[in-house]
């Protein structure tokens, strides 16, 4: 299903991105595109091989390096996952934060709060790798091991997931917020002018309210059905 879905919204939007993305001159959106697409992607790819042995899977992309063994490796496989991860975290982050400056007519003070809100879940995801020490294959799975006991480190991964997890949704609602203060002032200008009309939910579509609307839902259903 998660290939289906994949390869569906890839071939749907492939067109739109060549004209949009990869025939303009590469710089600064360029990055955030692959930050937020494709080591997303990747990721989704990485952690959904049909495998119980997914690092062994990884060697399809040995041509791309000079060393073969370095994919069979259960640890390089684990740590090419997590670097895509927050690689994607960092994207979106950044994403977020640049939004914010576009739609405030690069204000200040709404683009560093959503900043700081949302590079939490890049540094919390980076502090819970960072403690891991080696990892080990048990029963056909990759398991990293971390400096702590057991039963501590089963509590630091639950508190590393619900922090990021909350940032995350913390961070999308502020978006949200200041998404929407922008867009009454809009639609409040919009009344005064004659002959100019603009609805309430075009301009909640044009600002991007659905796609941090998602966002937002898509994390809550996420903690709650992890820690429920």
């Amino acid at each position: 299903m998660f290939a289906g879905l994949l390869a569906y919204d890839t071939f749907l939007t492939l067109s739109r991105e060549v004209e949009c993305i990869w025939k303009r001159k590469t710089g600064l959106v360029t990055a955030l595109f692959v930050l937020q697409r494709w080591t997303l992607l990747l990721s989704g790819i990485v952690q959904n091989l049909p495998t119980n042995h997914p690092w062994e899977c990884v060697c399809v992309f040995s041509f791309m390096f000079s060393s073969y063994d370095w994919f069979r490796r259960c640890k390089s496989f684990s740590i090419l996952d997590y670097v895509l991860v927050i690689l994607g975290n960092i994207g979106t982050a950044a994403f977020s934060a640049l939004r914010v400056w576009a739609i405030w007519d690069c204000a200040l003070g709404p683009t560093v709060a959503v900043a700081l809100a949302s590079a939490i879940v890049p540094a919390v995801n980076l502090f819970g790798v960072a403690e891991i020490t080696s990892f080990s294959t048990v029963g056909g799975g990759c398991i990293p091991a971390v400096r702590f006991s057991p039963d501590i480190a089963i509590r630091v991964a639950r508190v590393v997931g619900y922090t990021a997890r909350s940032a995350a949704i913390a961070s999308d609602a502020l978006v949200l917020v200041l998404t929407w203060i922008r867009t009454a002032d809009v639609w409040r200008e919009s009344k005064k002018t004659k002959g100019f009309k603009v609805t309430v939910s075009s301009l909640l579509l044009r600002d991007g309210t659905l796609y941090f609307g998602m966002l937002l839902i898509m994390n809550i259903v996420a903690l709650i059905l992890h820690y429920a």
